[in-house]
């Protein structure tokens, strides 16, 4: 769902004026706002397990005085469960100046951030066809964003990604057990057991997860004395999922090696795992 300012009566401005000093802007984006509340009342109200979500403008200033979206707010309110930022912009400094502000924001954990997978003369991604932006410009914006530990990613457009490939060619280098998913499927030996596996790699960890059920995960680092010394909120898929972990900690310092437990359950179910880990190499700068 895409929310966005649509012109009221001048009139209704006028008198919100009367009250209180609000600039034009202000008042167009308090609207927006009482609307997505109302939207998340009424549908939480029939079925609060339903998800609401809003595709947005990555750029929070552009969000706020162009479009009349105050999307932080939304987020830090609960007014929205997830938010779907439009990343668009080719410049990659562009795109991580967006993110940080989201970074400094917090929530980081709501936003599903959705990336740019079309070529603006409607070619291929491969680079050869594409120099300016491809399936490595791409990547190189997963890979950020897996270490910042966003909700995840969302590419648009499936007709932009698809041609020649590319899509495969991404999926091979960027999701390497995901592209691998149907051959493990197929073994019958995979089953419905459940595992979690790390690994070293690239100054943090790869996690593989082997998952009963499809939801939204909440992940948690305890360490000798059971206490939590980590938390994270992951939405997994059934079956074979791969992640990564920094090792960073909030105050930023990495979680110091050691033996720890990994608890993993999902909120309001029965479905819950301990597993033991030992986390190497992550005490070093």
């Amino acid at each position: 769902m895409s929310f966005g300012y649509h012109p009221t009566s001048v009139a209704r401005y006028e008198e919100a004026k009367k009250h209180e000093r609000l600039s034009w802007n202000e008042w167009r984006m308090r609207q927006v706002t009482e609307f997505v509340e109302k939207v998340r009342d009424r549908i939480k109200g029939i079925r609060p397990d339903v998800i609401l979500s809003a595709a947005v403008f990555s750029s929070i200033y552009e969000a706020r005085n162009l479009y009349a979206q105050d999307w932080f707010d939304w987020l830090n309110r609960g007014l929205i469960d997830y938010a779907y930022p439009m990343a668009y912009h080719v410049k990659y400094d562009a795109f991580v100046n967006q993110m940080k502000a989201m970074e400094e924001n917090g929530k980081t954990d709501k936003i599903v951030v959705g990336l740019r997978a079309w070529n603006a003369r409607g070619g291929s991604l491969l680079e050869r066809q594409s120099p300016q932006y491809n399936i490595n410009h791409i990547e190189d914006r997963i890979r950020y964003l897996r270490e910042k530990e966003f909700a995840g990613i969302a590419l648009f457009s499936y007709e932009g990604i698809i041609q020649d490939s590319a899509l495969r060619l991404l999926a091979d280098r960027a999701y390497p057990t995901a592209a691998r998913l149907p051959e493990l499927l197929a073994d019958a030996s995979f089953g419905p057991r459940t595992d979690v596996r790390f690994y070293i790699a690239d100054e943090g960890y790869r996690v593989d997860l082997i998952l009963p059920a499809e939801g939204k995960w909440v992940w948690e680092m305890l360490d000798s004395d059971q206490a939590k010394v980590y938390q994270r909120f992951r939405y997994y898929y059934r079956g074979l999922n791969q992640d990564k972990f920094s090792g960073l900690l909030g105050n930023g310092q990495r979680i110091p090696a050691g033996s720890y437990s990994l608890r993993l359950y999902i909120e309001d179910t029965e479905i819950e795992y301990l597993f033991p880990v030992i986390l190497e190499g992550m005490n070093l700068d």
